[in-house]
């Protein structure tokens, strides 16, 4: 008889990051191309990136990026915005936690998380799921108590 055992998911923590909102931009094809391909072409390697809905022909993008690339990166999204129209929000520096699980796991593991988090009263800032991870941006404040609380969660799991 074969046992299969599950592995603990995986959590790691990266307090280097920082978060960019871009509000109010036009909700049109290109609008991230002209964003992100300035940044690319500076070299500024972007993390998680998230389009919230859409209003009166307007948007919001957010993203993480490297906190050493923070103020570059807003300098020339600033700049693209001219063209554009909008406005960058920064809001500096933010920790990712990654919670990396076996295959098809994940709805069960960011249940778990989530849970976790209110818990602890950690606000979640941004939430990405793949295949095989959950990723949420939240305070770097929060971060060392958060991975402590969330392997502890998953202990054995």
């Amino acid at each position: 008889m074969n046992v299969i055992t599950p592995i603990p998911p995986r959590v790691l923590v990266d307090t280097s990051q920082a978060r960019i909102v871009v509000e109010n931009i036009p909700d049109r094809p290109g609008t991230a191309a002209a964003i992100f391909s300035t940044l690319a072409e500076a070299g500024i390697a972007v993390d998680l990136i998230l389009e919230n809905y859409a209003r009166d022909g307007r948007t919001t993008l957010t993203f993480t990026l490297p906190e050493t690339q923070r103020h570059k990166a807003f300098e020339l999204v600033q700049r693209g915005l001219e063209a554009l129209g909008g406005q960058v929000l920064m809001h500096g520096p933010s920790a990712k936690l990654k919670v990396a699980v076996d295959h098809g796991a994940t709805p069960v593991i960011a249940a778990r998380l989530f849970q976790v988090l209110a818990g602890a009263e950690i606000n979640i800032d941004m939430i990405s799921t793949a295949e095989s991870e959950v990723s949420v941006v939240i305070a770097p404040a929060d971060a060392d108590r958060a991975v402590a609380l969330v392997r502890a969660a998953f202990a054995g799991a």
